[in-house]
């Protein structure tokens, strides 16, 4: 009984041993690498490992997803690619995502990728990069090296037509000038020659202040004025042709009541001569309201 117990145990041995999974097998692919130094923040990089094991091209049920790798690294995203030899590869895109305060070595994540065949796997090891600062703590100049440069110089701009253009604008702003101080003085010279009180102080001006005729030269120019020969008791004439001088009624009657003092009282002789200071005075007040009424 236990002999044929023996035997039937023996005849189940090769079923038991067909039905145990055989072990998985790991490969290392074909894979091309990113250079391993002078890399900076923003920078992207490439991974490309060949689908193929052993001459044979094996197939991936699902593509690295998009993801953040610790502090330095973002996968970006999988895809893949067939050359013109026919073979297809996987393309794995990172990013760096930090900046580094000086030179750091960082890494490619390793990979332990399933393929369609549960029995194979495909694994690639890390691959270590260097990171380094996008300027240096302390920058050295000698010899005119400097840490940061152009790549190429910057290209030269034609500015000769906005150099014409700007020429002429100044030009345009200079005839404007001079056209606008050449109507100015004539407009003066002008009113010089035909408005009583700008023909009195130009008159003034030159005279000595004990001459009779300063005080003739302001007289003139109220005569002009009200369109008559006026004297103190005709001042009403004035004010009423010429209206805007009427805030300088009481002044105006002042030089009235001295010039009769001066030509019909004390005289010359009397010493009044020193009054022509006041006639400039007041001659530039009435030059002044003649100025913003004169058309």
């Amino acid at each position: 009984m236990i002999r044929r117990w023996l035997l039937l145990l023996l005849a189940l041995l090769p079923a038991v041993a067909w039905s145990v999974d055989a072990p998985p097998t790991v490969a290392n692919v074909r894979v091309e690498l990113p250079r391993p130094f002078g890399y900076r923040v923003g920078d992207v990089l490439q991974q490309a490992l060949q689908l193929q094991i052993d001459g044979k091209a094996v197939e991936l049920p699902e593509l690295p997803r998009k993801e953040k790798i610790g502090v330095w690294l973002l996968r970006r995203g999988a895809t893949l690619e067939t050359r013109a030899d026919g073979t297809r590869w996987l393309k794995l895109d990172y990013q760096i995502i930090n900046a580094s305060r000086d030179v750091d070595v960082i890494a490619l994540p390793a990979l332990h990728l399933r393929t369609r065949d549960p029995q194979q796997f495909i694994d690639v090891p890390e691959w270590p990069l260097s990171v380094s600062a996008i300027t240096p703590q302390t920058v050295s100049n000698r010899g005119g090296l400097i840490a940061l440069r152009p790549d190429r110089a910057a290209p030269r701009v034609a500015v000769g037509a906005v150099q014409r253009r700007m020429q002429l604008s100044l030009l345009g702003v200079l005839v404007t000038l001079a056209l606008w101080l050449g109507w100015w003085r004539l407009r003066n010279w002008q009113a010089e020659q035909r408005l009583p009180f700008a023909q009195a102080l130009r008159a003034l001006r030159r005279l000595p202040p004990e001459a009779p005729e300063a005080w003739r030269c302001l007289h003139r120019g109220f005569d002009a004025s009200a369109g008559q020969v006026l004297h103190i008791g005709s001042l009403p004439v004035l004010f009423q042709r010429a209206p805007h001088y009427q805030p300088l009624q009481a002044e105006i009657e002042a030089f009235y009541a001295q010039s009769t003092a001066y030509f019909f009282g004390a005289g010359i002789s009397g010493g009044m001569g020193n009054a022509a200071p006041g006639l400039l005075a007041l001659c530039r007040k009435l030059r002044r309201i003649e100025k913003s009424h004169e058309r």
